[in-house]
C-alpha cells in the first residue's frame, strides 16, 4: 500500500530528495520505495543536485532517458527514468547487497563503488 506523504528518514542525502522529488512511498522487499516525478529536470540536473556520497552508475545508464546513482553508506539507489524517479532505501547492508546483486543482474554489470 502506497503512502502519500513520506517520512523523513533523518539522513540529509535522502531527505532532500524525500523532499525535492518524492510524491509517494511503499514497502520493498529490502526496505522502502519512494517514488516521484522529476519536476521538469532532466537526468544530468537531478544530478548535478545531488550531493557528493551519491555515485553515478555510468554502465546502468542510458543516455539521458535513465540514469542511476547509488550512496553506500545510507544504502540508498536513485533511479531516473524518463522523468520519474525512485529512491530505494535498503533496511540494512545485507538487503542493500541483494538489491544491488538484483540489479547487477538486470543491467548485466555490476555497479560502481566508487566515481568514475
Amino acid at each position: 500500500m502506497s503512502n502519500p506523504t513520506p517520512q523523513l528518514t533523518g539522513t540529509p542525502a535522502i531527505d532532500a530528495l524525500l523532499q525535492s522529488y518524492i510524491t509517494s512511498e511503499e514497502p520493498h522487499a529490502h526496505g522502502r520505495l519512494y517514488r516521484g516525478i522529476s519536476a521538469g529536470a532532466d537526468a544530468e540536473t537531478v544530478g548535478r543536485r545531488l550531493p557528493a556520497i551519491w555515485v553515478e552508475q555510468h554502465a546502468w545508464a542510458d543516455g539521458r532517458l535513465r540514469m542511476v546513482w547509488i550512496a553506500f553508506a545510507p544504502h540508498a539507489m536513485l533511479t531516473y527514468c524518463e522523468g520519474d524517479i525512485d529512491l530505494f532505501v535498503a533496511s540494512d547492508e545485507y538487503a542493500f547487497d541483494l538489491e544491488l546483486d538484483r540489479c547487477a543482474g538486470f543491467y548485466g554489470v555490476s555497479c560502481a563503488r566508487s566515481p568514475q
